[in-house]
């Protein structure tokens, strides 16, 4: 059995595991997908499809950077304080996201950056993480619709904002 230390420490590690699936490939996958995904798409997509693609290495790095911060601070807080609320979004943020990457790769028919590893790892520790949240008594059921709530509203600002500052920190790259 994995210790409850072990669960939340897991986090920011399955995070990491999980976005390098998505950065090593994503320009690349992007290039040679976005007139396919363009096809695919309902109109009212585009602009994030573009948006998307036009993102380097390097700032999607940046951003994900950005985002480990956030997820270590986030543990570190319900680790040491016992301060739950910004690790259960997180935790229930990354378990929905992994349903996106997957729903992607149906609705496209094909592979996408981040599935494998949503498949893999993100379910299993999300329902593993939820376990922990209602073992100890942290998530009830009424609360558990509030945190998806919450994780709807502020998932679509958040990778925006995320892209803008990866967009801000790093170098411009030749593609």
């Amino acid at each position: 059995m994995i210790s409850d230390t072990s669960i939340l420490w897991l986090l920011p590690i399955i995070f990491m595991i999980h976005d390098f699936e998505e950065i090593v490939p994503i320009t690349g996958w992007m290039s040679k997908n976005k007139e396919y995904i363009s096809k695919r798409v309902p109109a009212r997509f585009l602009g994030r499809v573009d948006r998307l693609s036009s993102l380097t290495t390097s700032q999607f790095s940046a951003a994900v950077g950005v985002l480990f911060i956030i997820f270590s601070i986030s543990t570190f807080l319900a680790y040491e304080f016992q301060f739950y609320p910004l690790y259960i979004v997180l935790s229930l943020g990354l378990f929905l996201h992994a349903f996106m990457h997957i729903g992607a790769s149906i609705y496209l028919r094909r592979w996408t950056p981040g599935a494998a590893t949503s498949l893999v790892l993100l379910i299993p520790y999300g329902l593993l993480s939820i376990d922990y949240f209602i073992r100890n008594d942290l998530l009830h059921f009424p609360s558990l619709l509030i945190y998806i709530v919450l994780v709807a509203v502020l998932f679509a600002p958040l990778l925006m904002f995320l892209h803008f500052i990866g967009r801000k920190l790093s170098r411009p790259e030749s593609r």
